[in-house]
């Protein structure tokens, strides 16, 4: 049987391929074809990159979707009725503009352009129906009707026909995203709490695992709020946002930057009260209570930046940061006080912030705390595409074996060597083979640059070695050279560690093995001079523990920094360029390699270099 789970549409929109037959996992991020980060666009490009490279060929059994709320007043995915000419015309919009970054999404478009745009009989249709059916009080029947043709269509224009369609709630999809997780133990109670922006009408959700089964034991549903022509959901992932935005970034993308200024900053008492005073949570239920009014009267995008004007960027985001913490670990203190629980899973967008997860770690005194690698949006297609199996009688032993999440493409010798020809007025190269590693740590050690290309693509927002830029963090000069000349973004944005599990527990106060970059733990003091380029101004790191069973390419680097340093650690970041998402293509690669002020690209078995 061959499921398919997808976030069809809008920001990490993607795909998760189960081919129970073959026993083959597969998923990637709708973003990596496209090379925008955080798109906002639908699986299209996705699904003709996947039938080109013959990931998928035949028919589709069952396409599993991690939305189930038809109303058209829901505010999630943009799927006010009809999504179907509203996709129509996003795909208009698209090849009119021709983007290479999201910033061109955003463009003007000029007159003659526009006229080719608005005058298209697929935005007059849409234009017209949304007008018509607006009048109605609900748009159920009528979305779930342009919501499985939007589907359908999207599939069988790229040649693949689906013979059914499920539809599961948005949270129950990222709980069972969970279940492939190699820590999660099938015959045992398990305790799993999403929060994210919004889905399916809520944005919190605690579930437990019980025999065989995902019980939903509490959840915090949304409002909307609309204000100065803006709609607002109230909750504690939209409130992290409307901060970001405050701070002149992005929604839903440059929250980490608001986590890693909010280090060198205070939080600002009166600030924080506020907070708390408008979100809080009912200990008896276990659910978070927003009072809207307020929400509106204080928090919205506008009457933030007066709160910024007052305390200052660094401040502004250290509340934010604060508050986020303190009440998240209040809400887990009290369902670890009601179940007993020792270990928890977690996903949903929120929990990207990997100095929460470290601070429920270390605050509840927990054995482990358990971040879904794919946290985000395209973690909820994994866990579509995991329920549809369950419902099936499809057993997930094998995939659940899968403990690394390198289950994207990959590209064989031939396939990158005629990517090598195309540059070959610009670059140098020579294959390797097996002393790739012995070649790519001497270069370390020199305290060169290099980035990698190999194997299969990591599933989620983390580089886990396949596709990283590599750097020596002995160099405290490391950090500042990669932020400024090489990813080209702010100076206070931490790089991250990848360190051998053996070396763990002498580098940190307090961890377990962790393998994902999903989570934050405390070095101890005297590693602030030993590897400065790795640790943030508070000393934490989001570390990457490796055995040799996880990847042996960057084990065998490790080892032999480890020879030269005492210890096995290397700088470890996406590979690629502000703006830009992880490299997909081995052309990807090399692009990406000759834009920026890299040193070294490792493919596939060959070492690259730049033409002086």
């Amino acid at each position: 049987m061959k499921i398919v789970g997808t976030k069809y549409e809008g920001l990490e929109s993607g795909i998760c391929y189960f081919d129970h037959d073959k026993e083959e996992l597969f998923a990637l991020q709708s973003d990596r074809v496209s090379r925008i980060k955080k798109d906002n666009l639908d699986i299209d490009q996705l699904l003709n990159y996947i039938k080109k490279k013959k990931i998928i060929q035949d028919n589709i059994d069952i396409v599993s979707i991690p939305f189930s709320n038809f109303n058209g007043d829901d505010a999630i995915l943009g799927m006010q009725c009809p999504t179907y000419f509203w996709l129509k015309k996003e795909k208009i919009k698209r090849s009119v503009i021709k983007p290479k970054y999201y910033k061109d999404l955003l463009e003007k478009i000029p007159l003659r352009k526009k006229l080719i745009y608005f005058l298209n009989p697929y935005w007059l249709i849409f234009s017209l129906a949304y007008i018509i059916l607006s009048k109605f009080r609900t748009f159920k029947i009528l979305n779930s009707f342009f919501i499985k043709l939007t589907i359908r269509d999207i599939f069988k224009k790229n040649g693949l026909n689906v013979k059914r369609l499920n539809f599961f709630d948005h949270h129950t999809c990222h709980a069972a995203s969970a279940i492939i997780h190699h820590n999660f133990k099938l015959n045992k109670d398990n305790f799993i709490f999403i929060t994210d922006e919004h889905g399916d009408k809520k944005h919190a959700s605690f579930f437990k695992w019980d025999k065989n089964r995902l019980n939903l034991l509490s959840s915090s549903k949304i409002n909307k709020i609309y204000e100065n022509g803006q709609v607002y959901v109230t909750s504690i992932g939209n409130l992290y946002s409307n901060f970001t935005v405050a701070l002149g970034l992005r929604r839903s993308t440059d929250e980490g930057k608001v986590e890693a200024l909010a280090a060198y900053g205070k939080p600002d008492k009166k600030t924080l009260d506020l907070l708390h005073s408008i979100i809080k949570i009912d200990y008896r239920t276990l659910k978070f209570e927003i009072d809207s009014q307020l929400y509106k009267k204080f928090l919205t995008v506008n009457n933030l930046k007066k709160i910024l004007g007052e305390v200052g960027d660094k401040n502004f985001a250290s509340t934010i940061q604060n508050f986020l913490e303190v009440i998240i670990i209040d809400f887990l203190q009290a369902a670890k006080e009601k179940y007993n629980f020792q270990e928890i899973f977690v996903a949903g967008g929120v929990f990207a912030n990997v100095i929460l997860s470290y601070k429920i770690y270390e605050q509840l005194k927990l054995s482990k705390i358990n971040v879904i690698p794919y946290m985000g949006d395209e973690g909820s297609a994994m866990g579509a595409a995991v329920l549809s199996s369950l419902k099936e009688g499809k057993s997930l032993n094998n995939f659940r074996k899968i403990v690394m999440p390198y289950i994207g493409t990959k590209f064989d010798k031939n396939e990158t060597l005629l990517a090598l020809n195309d540059f070959e007025g610009r670059i140098n190269y020579v294959y390797l083979e097996k002393q790739m590693a012995v070649e790519a740590s001497k270069s370390l050690i020199e305290n060169k640059i290099i980035c990698t290309f190999l194997d299969k693509m990591e599933f989620g927002p983390r580089a886990l070695g396949n596709r990283s830029i590599l750097a020596n963090p002995f160099f405290k000069e490391t950090r500042d050279k990669i932020n400024s000349e090489i990813k080209r973004r702010p100076w206070y944005q931490p790089l991250c560690p990848t360190i051998l599990e053996e070396d763990r527990e002498e580098i940190f106060e307090r961890s377990f093995n962790h393998k994902y970059m999903s989570t934050a733990f405390k070095a101890h003091e005297k590693f602030k001079t030993i590897i400065p380029s790795a640790l943030h101004v508070d000393l934490t790191a989001r570390p990457q523990f490796v055995d040799k069973s996880d990847n042996l390419f960057i084990f065998s680097i490790l080892k032999k920094i480890k020879e030269k340093f005492k210890y096995g650690v290397i700088l470890n970041t996406s590979f690629n360029l502000h703006g830009r998402t992880n490299v997909l293509t081995p052309k990807d690669a090399i692009v990406d390699f000759i834009d920026c002020n890299l040193d070294e690209l490792y493919i596939n078995g060959f070492k690259v270099t730049k033409k002086k």
